[in-house]
């Protein structure tokens, strides 16, 4: 039984373009057993749930070429919300002299040989600074010297549990040493995306992303910023993780790195996990290094069936698939350290692994900005009154119905998805430029899908062809659109204008408008259609829109922000 943490659910950032609710994900103590970690700072309390998180169980153990999309790391309009430290005092040291020391000769003391390519993402460990601080220096050492543009660290959350993968709201995150600042643009741009939702609470206690800050802190050079994302619940079949790796790789480009934080082997009575009881050093070595094998070889599917399999408790497994989904095919992973906490400790009754992996190969590729588009596309101020936005000819439209007509069949009679290039569609317009755009299937004039992008992250043809198959397939309220129904299914595609802030409710124009709500960490989104079918004014609109982010009804009159875009909106054939 899963216990709910929080008062109400939280809505994820998944378009929709009715009255009908997003997907949501609940926030609940996960009763997690594959943490491994030294025991939480004093005050702290354990999370309840299933079974009893690994903070409390080990405390038996002894004391002791740049995208160019996102010139501006920080949107100047976003308020200073910092993410404390939990972990300091604790986990580490918590005063920032002592810490720096303790860092700084983790580094000293850490071999490792020039790495033979670009160090592209690294496999590091999240316990106690006292039993993985030295596997995880070796691995940060290898980005010592260079200029990191973003750090994406990602890493599985096992305090609360959710669907897909959450990124904080906070501005920054701090430690002993200071704020570590976050790229805002890049978490707010992939709060858009099917699969992910933007939440502070998620983060509050985790402790698998803080751990890693006060390496970065010391190992690199000032002005990189983090993108720090927890992963949750995901589909073995990896269809989620490739999905949020596809959301993640517009972004990241040649001076970045991404990290996988993870643990490997929890094994003993404190864990759960006792698959043999002699020769525990060399049978706990021979698990680790299988699911090694399996990230040497660069195959998600591998590690992924290996743990089904055997049961290995490595926490951190979904974020390695992300990781692994996101290289390229020359990439090469070498493990630099491997120890485990028996060792450390000389107590074999329970253990936990640490490995250190390097990630290298040619080095991240640029990709098409996921930034606004030039003029005319993007006007910096609204269209005037009755003039309504025009991004696509008319010629263009047609294209990107067929364009998504063909990929809604392809799709779905054979689980094949089109490349736009392979159907002749012609993206040197405003096909090739990226937007923000919606898919909606109707069948028989009712709602029969819809998910879409607010932010513009990829080129529209490509960002169609992806809405096209979520809305036939991952849209959660629905079942998956079946061969049978094609003939009955019309599409309707919205092509946005980049979101602007608003003062308040006196700038929002019913009918023209796109409308996102936030407040208290919880977001929704309507677009222009939505109110004028309703028949709603601005106040009804709001309403609506508050209960469909999970605040009260009322919310929307203090307190929260609103930001507004068009649509152009153009369907296959009117329906009724």
């Amino acid at each position: 039984m899963r216990m709910r943490a929080l008062a109400e659910p939280e809505p994820r950032l998944i378009a929709v373009c009715s009255l009908v609710v997003a997907g949501l994900i609940a926030l609940v103590p996960s009763g997690c057993r594959c943490d491994g970690q030294d025991a939480e700072p004093a005050g702290q309390q354990p999370a309840i749930g299933e079974q009893t998180s690994m903070e409390e169980n080990h405390q038996n153990e002894p004391s002791g070429g740049v995208v160019p999309a996102i010139e501006q790391e920080e949107l100047p309009e976003l308020p200073r919300r910092v993410r404390p430290s939990i972990l300091a005092g604790g986990w580490y040291p918590g005063n920032p002299e002592t810490l720096r020391s303790s860092i700084q000769s983790y580094l000293d003391e850490a071999e490792v040989s020039p790495p033979p390519q670009q160090v592209m993402g690294l496999i590091a460990p999240h316990a106690g600074h006292r039993y993985s601080g030295e596997t995880a220096a070796i691995a940060y050492k290898t980005l010592m010297g260079r200029r990191i543009r973003r750090v994406f660290l990602l890493a599985p959350s096992h305090r609360a549990y959710f669907e897909g993968a959450v990124v904080p709201e906070a501005t920054a995150f701090e430690t002993p040493l200071g704020e570590v600042p976050i790229s805002t643009a890049v978490t707010r741009a992939l709060a858009s995306q099917p699969g992910f939702a933007m939440d502070d609470r998620a983060h509050a206690r985790e402790h698998s992303i803080e751990i890693q800050l006060p390496f970065l802190q010391v190992a690199l050079e000032p002005g990189y910023h983090l993108v720090p994302i927890l992963i949750g619940d995901l589909d073995d079949d990896l269809a989620d993780s490739r999905r949020i790796a596809e959301s993640i790789r517009p972004f990241v480009g040649p001076e970045d790195v991404v990290i996988a934080s993870s643990d490997f082997t929890h094994f003993g009575p404190n864990y759960g996990y006792t698959p043999f009881l002699t020769d525990v050093p060399q049978n706990l070595e021979n698990l680790d290094m299988t699911a090694f094998r399996a990230i040497e070889a660069l195959s998600a599917q591998q590690l992924v069936t290996y743990r089904r399999e055997s049961g290995i408790t490595v926490c951190g497994y979904r974020p390695i698939a992300i990781l692994l989904s996101l290289l390229p095919p020359t990439a090469q992973a070498t493990l630099l350290k491997y120890d485990t906490s028996g060792r450390m400790t000389n107590d074999w009754s329970n253990s936990v692994s640490y490995l250190s992996i390097a990630l290298t190969g040619p080095g991240w590729e640029a990709r098409p900005a996921p930034s606004p588009p030039p003029p005319p596309a993007q006007p910096s101020q609204p269209e005037p009154a009755g003039e309504p936005l025009q991004i696509l000819t008319p010629e263009e439209q047609a294209t990107a119905i067929r364009l998504a007509r063909a990929v809604l069949e392809s799709y779905v009679t054979e689980g094949v998805i089109p490349d736009p290039t392979a159907l002749g569609v012609d993206t040197s317009g405003a096909l090739g430029q990226p937007y923000g755009v919606f898919v909606t299937l109707h069948k028989e004039g009712e709602l029969r899908g819809c998910i879409g992008n607010i932010w513009p992250v990829e080129p529209l043809a490509q960002a169609i062809v992806g809405r096209t198959v979520d809305a036939a397939h991952n849209d959660h309220r629905f079942r998956p659109v079946q061969e049978s129904e094609l003939e009955q299914i019309d599409l309707e595609i919205s092509v946005l204008s980049v979101p602007r802030q608003v003062a308040g409710p006196r700038d929002i124009e019913i009918g023209r408008h796109g409308i996102v709500i936030q407040k208290w960490g919880r977001r929704a989104v309507y677009l222009p259609q939505v109110a004028p079918e309703q028949g709603w004014d601005v106040p009804e609109t709001l309403t609506h829109l508050s209960r469909k982010a999970g605040l009260p009804s009322d919310a929307w009159q203090e307190g929260a922000t609103f930001e507004v875009f068009e649509a152009q909106v153009f369907e296959e054939r009117p329906h009724p």
